[in-house]
């Protein structure tokens, strides 16, 4: 599990799926540049597969939607140079919820997360990546607002917004342990 903050807060992530292989590499914080920095510390390696998820932070930085999935496309690209037999799972970016007022950076933004989705969806499709999009099942109807229920505080999730994201990946996994157990 690659990513920031989202990520790194689902904590024991061998549990929410059921899976003793999952190691947890989000880091709080952490934009689509610094996780590429630190993928000497993952690639070498060579992970059965990655679930990466960024852009959240890259947006909170003033980034357009186009440069942070420009960014997000790098980071791709450099997973799969740096270790082509890793299967590579690229993760939606998640909605927020603005009416908890907290998140000023991103607020009134939700929109470029789901352009950012479009364009990556895309890309994957274009490069046959694997794209799992999880914006759908957090979103409140037909708007770009988290639910309620499954933030702390408008950004990060509860504990059962954690057990939904975990609901979606679970087919994944097993579909990777079904081909190689280990």
């Amino acid at each position: 599990m690659l990513g920031n903050s989202l990520t790194e807060n689902g904590r024991d992530w061998c549990v929410l799926l059921d899976d003793t292989t999952v190691c947890n590499r989000g880091i709080s914080g952490d934009t689509a540049s610094g996780i590429k920095e630190r993928l000497n510390q993952i690639l070498p390696g060579h992970p059965r597969a990655i679930f990466m998820m960024c852009g959240t932070n890259d947006i909170s930085h003033g980034h357009s939607a186009e440069k942070v999935f420009n960014m997000c496309c790098d980071l791709i690209d450099s997973i799969r140079v740096g270790s082509p037999t890793t299967r590579l799972y690229v993760q939606s970016l998640l909605p927020w919820n603005d009416s908890f007022r907290r998140w000023r950076t991103i607020e009134g933004r939700g929109d470029d997360a789901q352009l950012i989705n479009n364009m990556l969806r895309s890309y994957c499709e274009q490069e046959e990546i694997t794209f799992i999009n999880l914006y759908p099942k957090f979103t409140l109807g037909d708007t770009n607002q988290l639910v309620k229920e499954y933030t702390v505080d408008g950004l990060h999730l509860t504990q059962l917004g954690y057990q939904i994201w975990a609901a979606q990946l679970k087919p994944y996994i097993e579909e990777l342990n079904a081909k190689s157990p280990f």
